[in-house]
């Protein structure tokens, strides 16, 4: 009788592991196709600025900033010329350096955001991006959209944390 109950509760116990992992797995698998889903939604977020500086795009540019950023920009218009002319040369290769994907369910509602760092090098010099974009606010819908973009030359790297704005900043810093 000793023995039945002692492989009872190896079985149990056993069984409780398998079916935890097998949760925890799961949970596993559903963030790696999220963040996959996230990975795509900041590759074209990047892509559309990418070709926006190509093509000096001003309307295209604008168009993917938040309502927010919009209306508190100091003058978008005018930052977005200034920002194409920082860039010298074409665009020949760029990479994601860095990100954060933030999410939150908030009793009122759901927030995802990300935060991402790019190297961009032209034909004549090499640049480090940072762009600020939420795509899901569902508490603040004038948010969703680009909320800022941040722009250095890849030589003023050392001073990048002391240079890039917080974020309560809207709208494009070149070079600051």
């Amino acid at each position: 009788m000793k023995r039945i109950k002692r492989i009872i509760a190896i079985v149990v116990l056993i069984s409780s592991i398998l079916l935890l992992s097998s949760c925890l797995e799961g949970n596993k698998i559903m963030r790696i196709i999220s963040f996959k889903n996230d990975d795509k939604i900041e590759n074209q977020v990047f892509i559309q600025i990418k070709d926006s500086i190509k093509n000096r795009d001003n309307m295209a540019l604008k168009s993917q900033f938040s309502a927010r950023a919009i209306s508190r920009a100091e003058n978008l218009d005018a930052q977005i010329d200034i920002f194409f002319d920082f860039f010298e040369g074409e665009i020949i290769s760029w990479k994601v350096d860095g990100s954060y994907v933030g999410k939150s369910n908030l009793i009122e509602g759901k927030t995802k955001e990300f935060v991402s760092i790019y190297i961009i090098e032209t034909d004549k010099r090499k640049y480090i991006l940072k762009v600020a974009h939420f795509y899901i606010n569902t508490n603040e819908p004038d948010l969703v959209g680009i909320n800022s973009i941040q722009v250095i030359y890849s030589e003023d790297e050392s001073r990048m944390l002391e240079k890039w704005h917080d974020d309560t900043f809207y709208g494009i810093a070149v070079g600051y």
